[in-house]
């Protein structure tokens, strides 16, 4: 029910965005106890995120599909390993990128962690576009298999530690 309340309440604030500008992602993390792996998802704004890439970067973007740079890629990973990272029972987790996939005016990221164990507490970092907007708010849901947590972090709270 959370989750899809998280997703109303993206699609509501897309809609509303054209009014208003909102710097909000979404990151979805569940636990697949069979595969004893994290699957993770994270949610941006696809001209927000462009437009950090040029910034922090100095190369042009096109965030289009099939349309964009051979490199893209390589300086998406390189930014997404720079700003979110987990930590299970303490322990740092290497997080792998999958791909990405473009949705209307949204990019989807998806990403994974190898070899969990069942845990009862996570700490995550997500900076996504904190160094590009003031007023970003990063959105985390957690699924261990058990229980369902969320947490928003902003700029001067990009951490959050979750007990299950």
């Amino acid at each position: 029910m959370l989750k899809w309340t998280i997703i109303l309440l993206f699609t509501a604030i897309t809609s509303y965005q054209q009014e208003h500008k909102f710097y909000l992602s979404l990151t979805d993390i569940f636990y697949d106890q069979e595969e004893k792996r994290l699957k993770i998802t994270c949610d941006v704004f696809i001209d927000d995120f462009e437009n950090l890439l040029e910034k922090r970067y100095q190369r042009d973007f096109l965030m289009l599909k099939a349309k964009e740079y051979d490199y893209t890629n390589k300086y998406i990973k390189k930014y997404l390993a720079d700003k979110l990272s987990i930590r299970l029972n303490g322990a740092q987790k290497q997080i792998k990128y999958l791909g990405k996939d473009y949705k209307d005016n949204k990019l989807r990221f998806y990403l994974y962690v190898n070899d969990v164990q069942a845990f009862d507490q996570i700490h995550i970092t997500n900076k996504i576009l904190m160094d590009l907007f003031e007023d970003q708010k990063n959105m985390i849901q957690v699924d261990n298999g058990q229980e369902i947590k969320s947490l928003l972090l902003e700029k001067g709270r990009s951490q959050g530690l979750l007990k299950f």
